[in-house]
């Protein structure tokens, strides 16, 4: 007995191993679940009934609640110990504390979502539910029908957070200024709006202000309106995407989505691949978009090196005489001040150029005398460093 009692008292959870004797010796078991209140599930039925011993275990351990007798998951003391700590402890209270108003506003008080387990009259009432969405607002989904459609509990409920929306009842669901609050506090809340107020003006216009994306729940008609679709793609540039045809043909629109987010380009229609002021934007935030651009603009030696100077590995994509310039090699080689791996994407000239070759040396710290005029193609050193490069 004593060597179980100091197992006990050191890791609480030794109860499980304990014999059924131990497991009923109820200084042994107080001293289990002071140290480790889930190893309630191991005593005997007698101390799970012993208020005491689960009021110990409920302190240190809220969960402990489940493991107790019937008659103690009726006691207002304990279960109230519980839902103090979470109120999600409600869900091992007995019927008649689920049905205790005050116990149930302890419990959502502290957690919104309790109210799933409290009774079907107390989610009916406007008091308890207005304080679960006020914890959190996913309660609303557990509140009986007449309270999802009660302006006062939803508006309380999408003012904390607007995809709530989802539960409140059809009804509120068209109305107008639920919605307008509903989507000034998440924009994508605009999914769960009626159709008819997905294709207004205002609420869709609020809800792309708060979040771009939110285009994609917006009728075809306003998806093809450009105060709508500018005020989206200046939110997040990837709601081109949702954006009607003419839009996307649209250089305005597209250039204010390049800027706020480059890889919006994707999005843009093929004809504005050769405007140079989209492709030059898109490559100063992501350079391989030069991949994007038209052979015109492969060939313009200002946006390939704006590319470059953001990812040498732009260079890849440039056309065949700008990777035969040795400027523009060698801006691609001291990006980062070493990418030697930009003579991959050099003309085969470029990638036995003497010169280039010894600033490679440079950047990789190779001793000069390994890449000297008669020797710089025949030294293995040199071979070692830049046969990746695709052979010279």
């Amino acid at each position: 007995r004593a060597a179980v009692l100091k197992a006990v008292k050191r890791r609480g959870s030794c109860l499980k191993d304990a014999s059924d004797t131990f497991r009923g010796d109820r200084e042994i078991v107080l001293e289990a679940v002071k140290e480790y209140g889930a190893a309630l599930e191991h005593a005997s039925s007698t101390l799970r009934s012993d208020k005491e011993v689960v009021l110990e275990a409920v302190k240190q351990y809220w969960p402990a609640l489940q493991h107790a007798s019937d008659r103690l998951r009726a006691d207002e003391e304990v279960v109230l110990e519980a839902v103090k700590q979470d109120g999600a402890g409600l869900e091992w209270a007995s019927d008649v504390l689920r049905e205790d108003k005050h116990m149930v506003l302890e419990a959502v008080k502290q957690c919104g979502p309790a109210l799933q387990h409290a009774s079907d009259g107390l989610r009916r009432h406007q008091e308890v539910v207005l304080e679960a969405v006020k914890q959190d607002a996913a309660a609303l989904e557990w509140a009986s029908d007449s309270l999802r459609g009660d302006s006062e509990v939803v508006v309380e409920a999408v003012k904390q957070a607007g995809s709530a929306l989802k539960h409140a009842s059809d009804t509120l669901r068209s109305n107008k200024e639920v919605v307008l609050v509903a989507v000034q506090q998440h924009g994508a809340a605009l999914k769960y709006a009626s159709d008819s107020l997905r294709g207004d003006r205002e609420v869709v216009l609020e809800g792309v202000k708060q979040d771009g994306s939110a285009l994609q729940y917006a009728s075809t008609e306003l998806q093809g309106r450009k105060e709508i679709v500018l005020a989206a793609v200046k939110n997040h540039g990837t709601a081109l995407k949702y954006a009607g045809d003419a839009m996307r043909r649209d250089k305005e629109v597209v250039l204010e989505a390049v800027k706020e987010f480059g890889s919006a380009v994707w999005h843009a229609s093929d004809n504005l691949m050769s405007d140079s002021d989209i492709i030059l934007e898109a490559v100063k935030q992501q350079g391989w978009l030069l991949d994007l651009a038209s052979n015109s603009l492969r060939a313009d030696r200002d946006i390939v090196v704006e590319a470059i100077k953001q990812e040498w590995s732009a260079l890849k994509f440039a056309s065949e005489e700008l990777q035969s310039n040795i400027e523009v090699v060698q801006t691609a080689m001291k990006k980062d001040g070493i990418n030697i791996m930009a003579l991959r994407y050099a003309s085969r000239d470029l990638r036995i150029n003497k010169d280039l070759l010894l600033l490679g040396a440079r950047l990789w710290w190779l001793p000069p005398v390994a890449l000297t005029e008669q020797g710089h193609r025949r030294s293995s050193l040199v071979w070692r460093c830049f046969s990746i490069l695709g052979g010279c």
